[in-house]
């Protein structure tokens, strides 16, 4: 679920010395410099001197690293993927028009198929020039229909993608066009589906030229050239596929570092070097082994006899061992962990309901006798480490919204049980606060908030495990009363978490719709003034935080266990890592 932003001071963000925002970036690294302004171009090359052969010396033994990637994924197909594992999966094999560069502690977007990308004046019309050394990893060339294709399926509300209507909210006619196909969904009604998607200001201009228009000035798009969503797919494979074209190595067709070589379901990924890509020569690593283990202890385990050489998460039960660990790597993490209410199931529709649970959480305790792993209590929505103006934060410039001192909070909390006619909790029905069963740390946070609930506040709570491979679409389809979630930013920038709340994204799972809300999400992202955007940014979350359809707990950190003998390996803060400049030393 991805991440960042303000461009012009994201890169000093992300590698500042604070790992509390920042992360720890790469295990080894080179600097790397952003793009210009107006005009992105690829550098130009000079032809390679004339050399002598090279003295025969024996084949190095390919380099095969094993990691764990999390459990089965959901979707591996760019335009449905939703967990941040999902998004990691994919930035190995697939490239857009730019790409993480994974040289540079944080990362940061590189031209990737792109070859020159040129802006109007006012930054909303661009002009891109695709390389002519792309190729899909079957050899056909990558294409500018690629793309429009690729982008303008986002607008097709019948994928149901998690960030379909936020990635066409970006372009000209984008929302326009994903309401209308909605709409005839709604309506049982027919449309020329390719007519309404051309409503989206994208087209191929040829084979290599591919323009595209805003519908606001955007000072962070360079990400979103860069995010696992937009990179292009392959319109005759999925046309003669379907949704199984992700499941099989021969219909995964990718145009990224890596291709696919096998997929078992539920037991591992493989990827190995795409011969066909056109910077193949600085993959140091030949094949990686994703491993799918739904149980992070099994993951754990495996970390310690050497099958795998990474895990992104650490048991509860063994992080005091892991602390200790020399592999032990913390960074920051731009994120939140929070429960959804589902505002249209009483007694959740009550927002006095809503705000009384989440000011009985105690975060100070969850943080520092449950999780125990360096996280950051949460007193708002927008997480520490958002870049914002005056050369602050977000949440530096902002206020706490939840007040600190637990024993206020909960008898706040009971007076509004009692303004919403559940005094002591009586007459309210039996809560189910339910999350992905293949993380033992969800369950146990469950517990310690039910708990609260049940002896401070009176509150029957029971919990459900749901499995962890459809909890994304179980919360979509508003199955839960509450759920546990979470939230990894796709980009620096608050819009990145406030954006998940609005009445049209995928990705809120509440049912919360607020046209308040959304009309002031709507005027920042047509301000140009940067404090004028500020301010409507931090009402909105003053808004949102209101009527509470969320209930922060913490803000994330990164917890990692790497083998010593593995170096290179670069974690971004927006939750994803990267393994291709991976070398192995043991």
């Amino acid at each position: 679920m991805k991440k960042v932003r303000a461009i012009l001071v994201v890169v000093a963000i992300l590698c500042a010395v604070s790992l509390v925002f920042t992360g720890i970036g790469c295990t080894a690294v080179a600097t790397g410099t952003t793009a210009a302004a107006e005009t992105t171009a690829a550098p130009a090359t000079t032809a390679a001197p004339a050399t002598t052969a090279a003295p025969e010396t024996t084949a190095a033994a390919p380099q095969v690293l094993s990691v764990w990637a999390a459990t089965e994924p959901e979707s591996i197909d760019p335009a449905k993927i939703a967990w941040s594992h999902e998004f990691t999966l994919v930035y190995h094999m697939f490239d857009g028009l730019m790409r993480w560069d994974a040289t540079v502690p944080g990362s940061k977007p590189a031209l990737g198929d792109a070859k020159e990308i040129v802006w109007d004046t006012a930054k909303l019309k661009a002009t891109v020039t695709l390389r002519d050394d792309i190729f899909w990893s079957d050899g056909k060339p990558v294409t500018a229909m690629d793309y429009e294709y690729a982008w303008k399926r986002h607008a097709d509300a019948n994928l149901a993608s998690a960030y379909g209507s936020t990635m066409v909210d970006f372009f000209k006619g984008g929302t326009d066009a994903y309401n209308a196909v909605a709409k005839s969904i709604e309506d049982k009604t027919t449309i020329d589906l390719k007519a309404t998607l051309d409503m989206m200001a994208v087209k191929a201009m040829g084979d290599k030229t591919l323009e595209f228009e805003l519908a606001r000035p955007c000072p962070f798009f360079d990400y979103i050239l860069a995010f696992g969503t937009m990179v292009p797919v392959r319109e005759d494979i999925i046309t003669a596929n379907g949704d199984t074209w992700t499941n099989d190595p021969k219909t995964y067709i990718s145009n990224g570092r890596y291709v696919m070589t096998e997929r078992k379901p539920n037991e591992i990924i493989v990827v190995q070097k795409n011969d066909k890509y056109w910077d193949k020569a600085s993959n140091k690593i030949d094949t990686i082994e994703f491993k799918l283990l739904a149980d992070e202890n099994v993951a754990y385990a495996a970390y310690q006899t050497d099958e795998v050489s990474f895990i992104n998460a650490i048991p509860l039960g063994e992080m005091e061992t892991a602390l200790a660990s020399p592999d032990y790597i913390r960074g920051g993490l731009l994120g939140t962990y929070y429960y959804d209410f589902n505002v249209t199931k009483a007694p959740l529709d009550n927002a006095m309901v809503r705000k009384a649970l989440s000011l009985a959480i105690d975060r100070e305790y969850i943080v520092t006798q449950v999780t125990k792993a360096n996280q950051i209590p949460a007193y708002a929505w927008v997480p520490e480490g958002i870049v914002d103006i005056n050369d602050k934060t977000f949440r530096e410039n902002g206020e706490d919204l939840i007040g600190k001192d637990l024993a206020k909070n909960i008898e706040q909390a009971k007076q509004l049980l009692i303004d919403a006619g559940f005094p002591g909790g009586k007459g309210l029905p039996k809560i189910e606060v339910s999350y992905n069963s293949n993380n033992v740390a969800h369950k146990t946070i469950a517990e310690s908030v039910a708990n609260t609930w049940k002896t401070e506040l009176g509150v029957e709570v029971e919990l459900v495990g749901v499995e962890g491979t459809v909890f994304n679409s179980f919360r979509q389809e508003l199955k839960h009363m509450i759920a546990r979630d979470g939230w990894i930013c796709d980009w620096n920038d608050p819009t990145s978490m406030l954006d998940l709340l609005k009445s049209t994204s995928g990705n809120n799972h509440t049912g919360y719709k607020n046209p308040a809300y959304d009309a002031l999400l709507e005027q920042a992202g047509m301000a140009t003034d940067p404090a004028a955007r500020s301010k409507l940014l931090h009402d909105a979350e003053i808004l949102m935080m209101n009527d509470m359809p969320v209930a922060p707990v913490y803000y994330y950190t990164n917890n990692f266990m790497l083998k010593s003998y593995v170096n290179g390996a670069c974690f971004s803060p927006l939750g994803n890592q990267f393994f291709w400049n991976c070398t192995i030393t043991k």
